[in-house]
């Protein structure tokens, strides 16, 4: 009796085993094409456009009625910091982060180090004393309040340069030195050229030979190196879209020292697709942001009318409620590259950031041999690769990656139970009982 019952079950995980076999593989065959199942957590504009190793201000403690100590994030050594105080009285104070001596009313203040060139942080601020407070019979406390800064003011964690962009060091060495020798030989790329300097001069090369190019790619261009997918088109093998654009740039402009990310805008309804479009941003060091870059377009770069390069969602806002009669592009255009109003040539943004879109960027999965079976394996089972999100209307449900992820260690626990039983028959049948 004991037996049949164990059989019967064994027969019953056995099938569940089963089902659950066929649904995994179904989500394994989709894991590329079903945005669905990519893990994507939604992301402030500070967690995606703030680095750590830009200056920011991480918090504040208050010390007295009238002194107010600035915690700094890029400093963990004692500096001598000077206090300069509307441009006339300045002070210096020692330490691992400056000390402030607040002066009654609204004050401009200026912090710097001697160790830090060019990286000063100014401060409104405007400080109501109690004893004020006090004058009119209220019971209030001194009050800062600041007003204005020169840099961020964030609390939380941010990431670094290096969890945004790929480690090409898992590509062939080979190819990573013919990729360098292009940089320097063939684009005339030299290490004391600015940010955008290199932007313009990678994006011109890589256009110059894609222009007459785009197109549908071919199939095996999704598992070539960023180099080869480069020879296969300049050789006539395949065609291009946006997302080779964005790999082929992101790839040159990594090697050349930029940190430069992958960026997409999706997004649907009813099975409807109402955006999607891949592109690049690249952090410009000169000035602690990140650049709006997409080749498919012919766009290098946009910016302000105060030389300010603007980012991704900068861009989404103008095109929902800004003014864009200031802003500007540098395009490529007849083979040369030249500077435009942003407004005559942002046709394509227009259609792709649309307030149902969301902007993803994906964290680089930086892991050799990334198509290779084990790890296509590892990334199903895992969280990685995935993505910071930004929605203009609504929040990204991960309920269709919770659900593979509880079939995949459903299956795993029914295995393991089915083998056990299976094991234990195999037993009772070796003692006869």
């Amino acid at each position: 009796m004991r037996v049949i019952q164990l059989k019967k079950i064994f027969i019953g995980v056995g099938i569940i085993l089963l089902i659950l076999s066929i649904i995994n593989i179904v989500f394994f065959i989709k894991r590329n094409t079903s945005a669905a199942l990519i893990y994507i957590e939604d992301a402030t504009y500070s967690e995606i456009y703030f680095v750590n190793e830009a200056p920011h201000i991480s918090g504040f403690e208050n010390h007295g009625d009238d002194t107010l100590l600035l915690k700094i994030n890029s400093t963990n050594k004692p500096h001598t910091w000077k206090v300069s105080i509307d441009d006339s009285l300045s002070y210096l104070n020692n330490g691992i982060n400056p000390t402030l001596k607040i002066l009654d009313s609204l004050h401009c203040y200026t912090i710097s180090n001697n160790e830090v060139k060019n990286d000063s942080i100014n401060l409104l601020i405007l400080l109501t004393p109690k004893t004020k407070y006090a004058k009119s019979n209220h019971s209030g406390i001194t009050n800062y309040f600041i007003e204005k800064t020169s840099v961020p003011i964030i609390s939380h964690p941010l990431h670094s340069l290096t969890e945004w962009t790929f480690d090409y060091s898992q590509a062939p060495n080979s190819q990573n030195i013919e990729a360098t020798k292009m940089l320097y030989e063939q684009m005339k790329v030299v290490k004391e050229d600015s940010t955008l300097v290199k932007i313009q001069k990678i994006g011109k090369f890589i256009l110059d030979n894609y222009n007459n190019h785009r197109g549908i790619p071919i199939d095996q261009m999704e598992s070539f190196t960023p180099l080869e997918q480069f020879k296969c088109v300049v050789n006539n093998q395949s065609e291009v879209w946006c997302g080779n654009f964005a790999t082929i740039f992101a790839y040159f402009a990594n090697l050349a020292g930029i940190p430069t990310r992958n960026v997409g805008a999706s997004g649907e309804m009813d099975s409807i697709s109402l955006s999607a479009h891949a592109f690049c941003e690249s952090y410009i060091q000169e000035q602690n942001r990140w650049a709006f870059v997409d080749l498919t377009s012919n766009k290098l770069f946009v910016f302000n009318e105060n030389h300010q390069v603007l980012n991704t969602i900068d861009l989404a806002f103008l095109q929902h409620n800004g003014n864009k009669e200031h802003v500007y592009a540098m395009i490529y255009k007849n083979d040369s590259l030249k500077t435009v109003k942003y407004e005559n040539v942002d046709a394509l943004d227009q259609t792709q950031f649309k307030t149902e879109a969301m902007l993803t960027i994906t964290y680089p999965f930086n892991i050799p041999n990334y198509n290779s079976v084990f790890y296509k394996l590892y990334r199903y089972f895992t969280v990685y690769p995935y993505s910071l999100c930004y929605s203009f209307s609504h929040k990204r449900s991960n309920f269709f990656y919770f659900t593979k992820q509880a079939s995949v260690y459903l299956l795993l626990i029914d295995f393991l139970l089915w083998l056990g039983i299976g094991i234990c028959l195999i037993r009772i049948n070796k003692s006869g009982k």
